[in-house]
């Protein structure tokens, strides 16, 4: 993950490394240049080598790097986490603490989510938001990780208010139509076929990875 925050390069970086504006779109127009976003670049041999995750992290990286104010969160969150997400995300899905902000192309913006965003954590080099917060929208599904961390006062909360917390949290998603899937950090990290199995048994199928 860190490495793409070195190979994906903001227009304000190659500046730095001396390319010019009508430099990089010479780069670009000869091959040597692919443009992964608005004002980030990184080298085309480079990006053909990548995989389709690599690629969509590249372009998470692009996002982050060229926004300030912006937290990775739902499943762009858990694709960040390192979660075993049965899709790659075709849109790249932010919280911000403002009401004003929109989302935009392939950005989609969760608005006025301060005591989000002030929860956030910076994690392989950007801020986002604890792997608590998973979401597969489309099926109506969120995940919810469990792990000692959250109930040793990490956060600031005592442990049982963490937990009443959680059961009042969960009790409002379920009210609002969301199935939650809870699961341990081992599942994720050491036996991810076990969350497979739960998300797929709330109905998050696996589907089609698509391409950047």
């Amino acid at each position: 993950m860190e490495h793409l925050f070195d190979t994906v390069k903001t227009s304000v970086e190659l500046r730095h490394l001396g390319k010019s504006t009508s430099g990089v779109s010479r780069e670009c127009a000869r091959g040597e240049l692919f443009k992964v976003a608005h004002n980030a670049y990184i080298k085309t041999a480079l990006w053909e080598s990548l995989s389709n995750a690599d690629r969509c992290l590249a372009g998470h990286v692009a996002f982050m790097k060229t926004n300030r104010g912006y937290v990775l969160s739902h499943v762009s969150a858990a694709l960040w986490w390192g979660a075993p997400v049965l899709r790659l995300p075709h849109k790249i899905w932010v919280s911000h603490p403002r009401d004003s902000v929109k989302s935009r192309g392939r950005v989609q913006v969760s608005r006025n989510r301060q005591k989000e965003c002030d929860s956030a954590v910076f994690h392989r080099g950007a801020r986002v938001t604890p792997p608590p917060d998973f979401l597969w929208e489309k099926e109506r599904v969120i995940l919810e990780v469990d792990g000692k961390v959250k109930y040793a006062g990490t956060f600031g909360e005592a442990a049982e208010d963490v937990v009443q917390n959680e059961r009042r949290r969960q009790h409002e998603l379920e009210s609002m139509g969301y199935t939650v899937v809870r699961a341990l950090w081992e599942d994720i990290v050491v036996h991810p076929e076990r969350l497979r199995a739960k998300l797929a048994r709330a109905g998050v199928c696996e589907g089609p990875r698509r391409r950047m």
